[in-house]
């Protein structure tokens, strides 16, 4: 404890013995714990810390987790006197109900961030006003502060944590088959085997091949399970608020957009359930049309925002080249540098905040298929990841990269409305790489599994 007249750093006694005594009394708390993200180190106090390090191990050995239990394992560990024998159970009856547990365990993160995070920052900049540095380089200097802000990672990653995320991703292959988020077609999850937790699958093509309605079906198939739906997020930086939502609905209840934009939709029924549909959409998938002021900072903190308040668990951002200069990307001088700044910046904050998700991007020229070229001819230009444009360091960093492109093999893709996309898988760590067909339905705006045989 602090002697009077000392100042503590933002810290919560109260909420952090309320926790852990929710924990050993419930095992519902350990789950908001595990939810959460929580380390021994958003705890300020070390009695605090030695008591959830123990609390957390027990857990994760599968042994019920109770005032005796922990007690046992601290003294096994010589830790328990350094606690003191009476300090456990006064956690017990700092427990005034495990229903508010989610709510103390955000105070507490609330504390951990002003603490470790903004104060020394602040403290920094604080102390370069009196220097002679200048004014951009104080704020160049704190805003990298910001920038390689760890959220709620911990401050280093300790075994315990280390060996939960292992248990997990164990967890999910023995029940599911794959690690990680399905994709929506089947060929497609067999070669992925997923998206994962804390990456990003790159999705690239050329303008009008159709990546942001790949994107949407992909989004509208997590939402709309039945089964473990999945919380999602859609930050497009070219796409109107209204157009989503309509092909969103649209493609769920088989609409054709193109003969609605015509006016040849009358089916008063048909529209009524197209409207619930929107309204329904509209509930389900927060959407951030950001055409007129979206930068890689906002970008960044809407995305942290949705994974730590709104429980979001898979995001698409659409796309990067069109991603706003910020003030340290107004001072780079080209382009390269820019994109490899958002890159990295887009990877941390996948990887911090524990997200899944998909990356737009666009193909440089050299992507296009020249369908008048005879068919040996036209397989040479399939996408490959040297055809990826300014996009920086995002190729290498991506855990995943699909490169999208209408079938070499269709004289005339953009003048028929049905059309075969080949899917080039060209990066894929741990797994396979290859090529995947799916079948866009240009009228519905939907993407579906392709007829052709899938080698």
């Amino acid at each position: 404890m602090a002697e009077e007249g000392i100042k503590l750093p933002p810290q919560a006694l109260d909420a952090e013995k309320a926790v852990l005594g929710a924990a050993l009394c419930d095992e519902r708390a350990i789950d908001c714990i595990k939810d959460a993200g929580m380390t021994e180190h958003w705890c300020f106090y070390e009695e605090n810390k030695v008591v959830f390090s123990a609390i957390m191990d027990l857990n994760l050995k599968g042994v019920p987790v109770d005032p005796l239990t922990v007690s046992h394992a601290l003294e096994m560990q010589g830790r328990l006197k350094s606690v003191g024998d009476y300090y456990i159970d006064g956690l017990v009856e700092a427990c005034v109900t495990v229903a508010h547990t989610e709510y103390y365990i955000q105070v507490i993160s609330d504390k951990f961030l002003k603490r470790e995070i903004i104060l020394p920052a602040v403290q920094s900049a604080q102390a370069d006003i009196d220097t002679e540095a200048s004014a951009m380089d104080i704020i160049t200097k704190l805003s990298t502060d910001i920038d390689n802000m760890k959220g709620f990672d911990p401050l280093e990653i300790t075994p315990s944590v280390i060996k939960a995320s292992i248990a997990q991703r164990r967890k999910d292959s023995l029940e599911s088959g794959f690690m990680g988020i399905s994709s929506k077609w089947a060929p497609m999850q067999n070669l992925l085997g997923g998206y994962r937790f804390g990456k990003v699958c790159l999705l690239g093509a050329r303008t009008s091949i159709g990546k942001t309605t790949i994107a949407l079906n992909e989004i509208r198939f997590q939402i709309a399970k039945e089964k473990n739906p999945i919380p999602t997020a859609f930050f497009s930086l070219e796409t109107d608020l209204d157009e989503i939502y309509e092909q969103l609905a649209a493609e769920h209840i088989g609409l054709n957009l193109h003969a609605y934009s015509q006016g040849k939709v009358t089916d008063k029924a048909f529209l009524d359930k197209f409207d619930r549909g929107i309204d329904w959409y509209m509930s389900q998938v927060p959407f951030y049309p950001t055409q007129d002021s979206m930068d890689i900072d906002k970008l960044c903190f809407s995305i942290q925002y949705m994974a730590r308040k709104k429980g979001v668990k898979f995001v698409v951002v659409d796309f990067i080249q069109i991603i706003k200069d910020n003030h340290v990307m107004a001072q780079m001088r080209d382009e390269r540098s820019k994109r490899s700044y958002v890159s990295k910046r887009l990877f941390d904050v996948f990887r911090s905040t524990g997200v899944a998700g998909i990356v737009l991007t666009q193909l440089n020229r050299d992507a296009d298929i020249p369908h008048h070229l005879p068919l040996n001819e036209r397989w040479k230009h399939v996408p490959q990841l040297k055809h990826l444009k300014e996009t920086g360091s995002l190729e290498e960093d991506a855990y995943q990269v699909m490169l999208a492109c209408h079938d070499p093999e269709e004289d005339n893709p953009k003048k028929v409305m049905k059309v075969d996309l080949l899917m080039n898988v060209a990066k894929n760590k741990r797994g396979p790489t290859g090529t995947k067909y799916l079948t866009h339905l240009k009228q519905e705006q939907k993407i579906v599994t392709s007829n052709r045989s899938q080698a």
